[in-house]
């Protein structure tokens, strides 16, 4: 908590003194300089004001977080107004911040299945504010994958919808090898999951027609201990 009040302390008396302007041009500038913020990928309004004056010209002004959370979506502030040395006025603020950014979005509709490559996205600006699921950000994730779901063109991709291409793909056919020291036995088998290297899926043994559980080791290839 001291170190919350040091940082707090710190932000309010780091620019007092303010040549002219509005209340609201005043807490978006201190903002953008005291958290580092873009103003290219973010937009500050004034959304409510608990002061008497907008107008901060021939004050001294000291603004404070009423929140250790970064500035996103609504932000809290107590601003207060000093006027030779005297506090003028007082009272809460509430900002309304709102972040952006550049996310590779489908040019066109890709159906489930298909290989992603990177010249089927393009780049588009997109309000993070509210968004919370993990999207892709970088065509160079999409190396070895496919779509999980159909996407739509335009729409942020969640991870949850592109898969790996798996080692092994349900329905495929694979070599059953079991061994047990020097003894090696092999079958063949019908995988009933996707699997990549080093995961156990069920696989069904063709001739027996029972179903074992058995680690992939390669392309066509899963491993069973015997």
């Amino acid at each position: 908590m001291r170190r919350f009040l040091i940082v707090l302390a710190v932000l309010g008396l780091a620019a007092p003194l303010w040549g002219g302007g509005s209340l609201e041009q005043y807490l978006v500038e201190k903002l953008l300089s005291d958290y580092q913020l873009d103003p290219e990928y973010v937009k500050i309004t004034l959304h409510r004001s608990g002061l008497a004056h907008d107008d901060m010209t021939g004050f001294e002004v000291k603004a404070y977080p009423l929140t250790q959370s970064a500035p996103r979506g609504r932000f809290p502030m107590r601003v207060e107004l000093y006027r030779n040395g005297a506090l003028a006025d007082k009272g809460s603020v509430s900002l309304d911040v709102r972040l952006k950014a550049d996310f590779p979005v489908p040019v066109r509709n890709i159906k489930r299945y298909e290989i992603l490559t990177a010249d089927m996205f393009t780049i588009k600006r997109f309000d993070i504010t509210s968004l919370t699921e993990k999207v892709l950000t970088d065509c160079s994730h999409l190396e070895g994958c496919r779509a999980k779901h159909n996407l739509i063109a335009g729409r942020l991709v969640s991870m949850s919808r592109i898969e790996k291409m798996p080692v092994v793909e349900k329905g495929a056919t694979v070599a059953i090898v079991g061994r047990s020291g020097r003894l090696e036995i092999r079958a063949r088998g019908i995988a009933l999951q996707n699997g990549n290297i080093g995961q156990t899926i069920k696989i069904r043994n063709i001739d027996s027609r029972k179903i074992v559980a058995a680690r992939v080791a390669g392309s066509g290839t899963v491993e069973i201990d015997l």
